[in-house]
């Protein structure tokens, strides 16, 4: 893997982090069951920074809320119906004084153990190491993790009445520690694989942001959230991205300090533009605008990569018509998928992961040198 872009893309520009230009990464889910294959396809699509394969397709146990449920107190699952909730904390005390335990002496000491996921629970993450895990060293310039962010797991997670675990002042202290720790666990684990880790914190439920899921949570609360797993991410030496695919104030994440917005390009391409100023301001520090370009959806007739191309540089053109530059946006340029890619059949996940590829080569040829 070349270490960093052309020169003539980021000569000038400060705060870059010599991620390549037009950098592939895929967002996670594939819809394989076997882990090794799921890998193999990303690696042979996302050579420069592969990412482990979540992978629905083996059970409820790879869901994006259920993968990372496990050692998180007052959360239960019902495997007969496929339903992951919560239960209220005066009902399992030893299981709060267990974790706060786990928490302390992960903070005193280091040994971030109890927020493992485990094999049972992420066999894409386990081939993953296996692969790439070598006693030698780092075998990897980067690599790529991910996990379901805090808000996204507290309002998605309910309790029989319908309110959302961060919704609860117990639990939302115990989401917040949780995910943040699993994001650290996971930062460390994949140390082994890469010399260079990037860990989204994936936070769809934002698209909601304004509606009644959020109606007890305001915007500085969801900034501080935020802030506090992304810091702490950061303060590790990973770089932290963040994936939408709907529409959202993209300036929440601008403010909360994410390295890396993801955002699906193909169906939203106009939202981003919404928060010019922001955009620009995060540009200016170095910040990795990564464009969902390339569709995970079902379509009667996937768009060709040159046909992708030109709806890039359509977005690339709104944005610097913004005021934004040209010279920064191509200089920390990022492609994926809009989303993952769990919910296709195996051909059209590799379809679109060809796709993505190939988006890549016209991309370095014809736009960034």
């Amino acid at each position: 893997m070349e270490s960093g872009a052309p020169a003539t893309c980021r000569e000038g520009i400060p705060g870059t982090r010599d991620l390549p230009t037009g950098l592939a990464l895929a967002i996670g889910s594939m819809p394989h069951r076997d882990p090794r294959l799921a890998l193999d396809r990303i690696v042979e699509a996302c050579p420069e920074a592969p990412c482990w394969p979540q992978l629905p397709a083996l059970g409820f146990q790879e869901n994006m809320m259920t993968q990372f449920s496990e050692g998180i107190p007052c959360i239960r699952v019902d495997w007969e119906k496929n339903k992951i909730f919560f239960t209220r904390p005066e009902a399992c005390p030893e299981e709060l004084a267990r974790f706060y335990e786990d928490y302390l002496l992960a903070e005193e000491t280091g040994d971030l153990r109890p927020f493992a996921l485990s094999g049972s629970y992420a066999q894409g993450l386990v081939a993953f190491r296996e692969k790439f895990g070598q006693a030698e060293g780092p075998s990897l310039a980067c690599v790529k993790g991910q996990v379901t962010g805090p808000l996204t797991f507290g309002l998605s997670i309910l309790d029989d009445a319908g309110l959302p675990a961060l919704f609860d002042e117990t639990l939302e202290d115990v989401v917040r520690k949780a995910i943040l720790m699993k994001a650290l666990w996971q930062s460390e684990y994949l140390e082994s694989c890469g010399k260079k880790q990037i860990l989204f914190v994936d936070e769809p439920i934002l698209s909601a942001f304004g509606s009644s899921a959020y109606i007890n949570l305001s915007r500085e609360q969801t900034i501080a959230i935020l802030r506090e797993n992304f810091s702490a991410v950061k303060s590790k030496g990973a770089l932290v991205g963040s994936h939408c695919c709907g529409n959202t104030d993209w300036s929440l994440m601008v403010e909360a300090g994410v390295d890396i917005i993801n955002f699906d390009a193909y169906a939203y391409m106009d939202s981003i533009g919404l928060y010019a100023d922001s955009l620009a301001a995060f540009m200016d520090r170095g910040g990795y605008l990564a464009w969902g370009i390339v569709p995970s959806q079902r379509l009667d007739r996937r768009p060709s990569p040159h046909e992708l191309l030109e709806r890039l540089k359509a977005g690339l053109d709104e944005l610097v018509g913004k005021g934004i530059s040209r010279e920064r946006l191509l200089a920390n340029l990022i492609l994926t998928t809009s989303c993952g890619l769990g919910t296709l059949t195996e051909a059209e996940a590799e379809a679109a992961l060809h796709e993505l590829s190939a988006l890549q080569g016209l991309v370095r040829e014809r736009l960034t040198g």
